[in-house]
């Protein structure tokens, strides 16, 4: 019952800001406040128990944490984290059986989103990459510092959670666990910028001491896997895709709706450009010093500023990176179709039925 009062908005909201998002960059607030609207009209209407009120809105409530902790940190733009929280308000509580999380089970959604993401990605990337980048990024990647030090903090942080791990099982799926390493490390970074690494020292020295565990084979074969796949995603994937989904443009030729992938960083009297690869999730909170204008997707006073600037002699390159635009409502949109079909989480589905 409760499925085919919400499939028809779902699909029909999905068509339309899929399609606006393609065509045009935007998903308007009219369409998600109507799918909220929708939702609220639905259960006016079939009347849940308590139990079942109480569990919707907790599951909003952390949807729109969520969703607003993605926008905060770049991940996905505003347009998108409102999206994310109309179609968590349209699927039906029930519709969530594989991966069920009590307090979050939209936990789903996000999955079956950002993975099919990351496939396309990936693929993407190594289908346009060239051997010199290719090189470059082996090189940047496999710092002999950079690994000695994430080595130390992946070990030193994987020690409570690895006890975290033990209570809720979240460690079982090795894409979710990397990236909740992932945001832990980039939000310890930067509350605490070039100071953690003594802390993981010292917590990687007691660990040493009393964690029995580090003398077994299948610990140091479990670490492996995960500190490699961290390393490949932190490093290696997202400086390949940076390289892959950006290009060089003419300043003159800017338009609103681009997405700078560059800074514009005040030097002297003038302007430089500096790529924004991002390590940290982070990044984007903190605002840097002589950092005039930061990635974003830019508007007529944006353009305005850099072009002036560039006639101006103040930046002076000719050209300037923005990346290529990939329709995150799409993929938001086969993620929820994703999570009807299987009934929740992908990747528990597939380990449940077929392993």
């Amino acid at each position: 019952m409760l499925f085919l009062l919400y499939i028809p908005a779902i699909v029909l909201l999905g068509l339309i800001t899929s399609h606006e998002d393609m065509k045009k960059g935007i998903i308007r607030n009219k369409l998600v406040l109507f799918a909220i609207i929708y939702s609220f009209f639905v259960l006016i209407i079939i009347r849940p128990d308590i139990e079942y009120i109480s569990s919707f809105f907790m599951n909003s409530f952390f949807a729109t944490i969520a969703a607003i902790l993605f926008w905060l940190v770049n991940l996905w733009s505003a347009g998108d984290a409102k999206l994310f929280i109309a179609y968590v308000f349209l699927i039906p509580l029930n519709s969530y059986v594989y991966g069920y999380d009590n307090l979050f089970p939209a936990m789903a959604v996000l999955v079956n989103t950002f993975l099919p993401l990351f496939v396309f990605y990936f693929l993407k990337t190594f289908s346009k990459i060239t051997w010199q980048q290719l090189i470059k990024t082996l090189k940047f990647s496999f710092d002999k510092k950079k690994l000695s030090n994430l080595f130390i903090s992946f070990f030193a942080i994987s020690w409570p959670l690895y006890f975290l791990s033990s209570m809720n099982n979240i460690f079982s799926n090795l894409f979710l666990a990397v990236i909740v390493i992932f945001l832990i490390l980039s939000l310890l970074e930067f509350l605490l910028p070039g100071k953690q690494i003594k802390w993981f020292i010292v917590i990687s020295l007691i660990r040493l001491l009393i964690d029995r565990s580090i003398l077994k084979q299948e610990f140091w074969v479990m670490f492996s896997i995960f500190f490699i796949s961290y390393l490949i995603l932190r490093y290696f994937v997202l400086f390949l895709s940076f390289s892959a989904f950006t290009k060089d443009i003419n300043i003159e030729e800017l338009k609103p709706g681009m997405m700078l992938a560059q800074k514009v960083v005040k030097k002297g009297k003038g302007f430089v450009l500096q790529d924004a690869f991002i390590t940290n999730l982070f990044e984007g909170l903190k605002k840097q010093k002589n950092s005039i204008l930061a990635p974003k997707v830019l508007n007529k006073g944006d353009i305005t500023f850099i072009k002036k600037s560039h006639s101006d002699n103040k930046i002076k390159k000719h050209q300037i990176k923005v990346q290529e635009f990939v329709s995150f409502a799409l993929f938001l949109f086969m993620g929820v179709i994703l999570t009807l079909f299987f009934r929740g989480n992908i990747v528990v589905f597939i380990l449940e039925t077929f392993l």
